[in-house]
C-alpha cells in the first residue's frame, strides 16, 4: 500500500477508480486507493455504484477483492430502476449487532422460504492474513443450491421457480449496484490517532458476472415459438453447451458486460467516472443456433 507515495497526479502513483477493472494477470496487482482517514472520528464513507443501463440477470458471485483489510463495515445495494432507489442486497461488518442490529448470519441458514431475507454475516470482516482472505462475497451460487441442489445439478428446477415467482427473479437482476464502505479495517486495537493514515480503503479487483435480461426474453419467446417444452429447450442449450463452453453453461456468464458508470464519491470531495465494455457475441450467436432447429 502507498503511504507517503501516493499521487493522485502522477500516473504512477495513482491509484484511479478504474484500477478495480483492469487486467489483475499483472505483478505487483494494481488497485483503487481511497483517502485515508485523517478526519477521524468523522466516518470515511465511500459509495462506489457500478452502473448498466441495462437489466442483468446475475449468474455467479459478487466478488470484491481488497488490497487493504476487509471493511469492518460495508453495505451492497442493488436498484431496479436505474439507481432511482435502492434496496440492501446485504450487510456486512465485524459486530452485525453494534453496526446493524442485526443477528450476524450466513448464506448457509437461509432455506428455500427465507432466500429472499436480507441478512448481515461477519463472514467476511474480519482481518485477513492468507491471500483468500482479502475477498467480500455476495454468494449468487450458494443461493441457487437452495433449489438446484449442492452441486447446481438440478438447473431445471431453478429455471422453473425463476420463471414462475416474480419476486425471486428480481433477487438475481439489477440495473445498478452499489458497494458502500461505512468503516475500514482497524485490526484487532483501537483506532491510533496518530497514525491515521494507515486506515483507508484499497481494492483490486470487482467481479459481476451476468447476463443482460433481453437474452432471457428470447428465450421464453423462443420456448413457445420454436421449441415447445422448457425441458426441451435445456436439452438443446446443454448439449450446445458441451460443444461450446468449457463448463457445461449454455449461458456463459460475463465478468463485466457493459460497465457504463462507475462513480466514486468520498464524503462528497470527490467524484470520477469511468467507461468500459465487454461484448460477448457467443451468447447471441448460440441462442440463434439453437432456435433454427
Amino acid at each position: 500500500m502507498c503511504n507517503n507515495e501516493c499521487d493522485a497526479t502522477t500516473e504512477e502513483l495513482a491509484h484511479p477508480p478504474e484500477l478495480m477493472f483492469d487486467f489483475e494477470g499483472r505483478n505487483p496487482t494494481t488497485f483503487w486507493q481511497s483517502t485515508s482517514w485523517r478526519k477521524y472520528p468523522k466516518p470515511l464513507a465511500v459509495n462506489i455504484t457500478l452502473s448498466w443501463n441495462k437489466t442483468i440477470e446475475l449468474t455467479d458471485d459478487i466478488v470484491i477483492t481488497f488490497e487493504s483489510g476487509r471493511p469492518e463495515q460495508m453495505v451492497l445495494e442493488k436498484s431496479l430502476d436505474y439507481g432511482k432507489t435502492w434496496q440492501p442486497y446485504q450487510f456486512y461488518a465485524t459486530d452485525c449487532l453494534d453496526a446493524f442490529t442485526m443477528e450476524p448470519k450466513t448464506v448457509q441458514d437461509l432455506s428455500q422460504f427465507t432466500l429472499l431475507d436480507i441478512i448481515c454475516t461477519e463472514e467476511y470482516s474480519r482481518g485477513y492474513v492468507w491471500k483468500y482472505d482479502k475477498t467480500v462475497r455476495f454468494e449468487i451460487k450458494d443461493r441457487f443450491a437452495l433449489f438446484a441442489g449442492p452441486r447446481l445439478h438440478n438447473m431445471a428446477s431453478l429455471y422453473g421457480q425463476l420463471d414462475t415467482t416474480k419476486n425471486l427473479r428480481d433477487f438475481f437482476t439489477i440495473t445498478d449496484l452499489r458497494i458502500r464502505l461505512l468503516r475500514p479495517a482497524t485490526g484487532a486495537t483501537m483506532v491510533d490517532d496518530n497514525n491515521l493514515s494507515r486506515y483507508f480503503y484499497a481494492i483490486s479487483d470487482i467481479k459481476v458476472h451476468g447476463r443482460a435480461s433481453a437474452f432471457c426474453l428470447s428465450l421464453v419467446s423462443m420456448r413457445h415459438i420454436a421449441l415447445g417444452s422448457a425441458e426441451n429447450l435445456l436439452q438443446r442449450l446443454q448439449n450446445e453447451s458441451a460443444e461450446n463452453y468449457p463448463r457445461g453453461r449454455a449461458l456463459r456468464s460475463l465478468r463485466h458486460l457493459n460497465v457504463g458508470t462507475m462513480e466514486i464519491n468520498e464524503l462528497g470531495l470527490r467524484r470520477k467516472s469511468f467507461k468500459s465494455s465487454l461484448k460477448d457475441r457467443r451468447v447471441i450467436r448460440l441462442l440463434e443456433k439453437v432456435a433454427l432447429h
